[in-house]
């Protein structure tokens, strides 16, 4: 069973809401997948709001979660499942921070990178 989280909002700093009210990105963004039952698996991105720059990124499981797994983008075959931006394994704890090293593999400099993927999953 998969979730798929939000579509990703135009890659500006500054974007329209629904509404058409020019609205200010705000850090962190949060990207939050509930499974069944309720328990969540989160990521969340802090950025600087004027460069977009990628600070600490963090995420969060609840043991209970049956995802462990966040997907960005697709992959060849049109699914979350062959994308090669993941991260894989979050372990069940409160908050862990991802190394900077593994942001920086995943293509990752600035909220507009993670923006771009444009499709966000969970899975198990």
């Amino acid at each position: 069973m998969r979730v798929t989280g939000i579509s990703a909002p135009p890659h500006r700093a500054i974007w329209r809401h629904a509404a058409g009210v020019p609205t200010a990105w705000v850090s962190p963004l949060r990207l939050a997948y509930p499974d069944y039952a309720g328990h969540v698996l989160a990521i969340n991105f802090n950025f600087d709001a004027v460069t977009l720059a990628l600070g600490t990124v963090t995420v969060s499981r609840h043991p209970a979660c049956m995802y462990q797994n966040l997907y960005f983008g697709r992959g060849p075959d049109g699914t979350p499942d062959t994308t090669l931006i993941k991260i894989t394994g979050v372990a069940p704890t409160a908050l862990t921070a991802i190394p900077a090293a593994t942001i920086t593999a995943l293509g990752w400099v600035t909220l507009t990178d993670v923006l771009a993927a444009a499709q966000f999953t969970a899975g198990p």
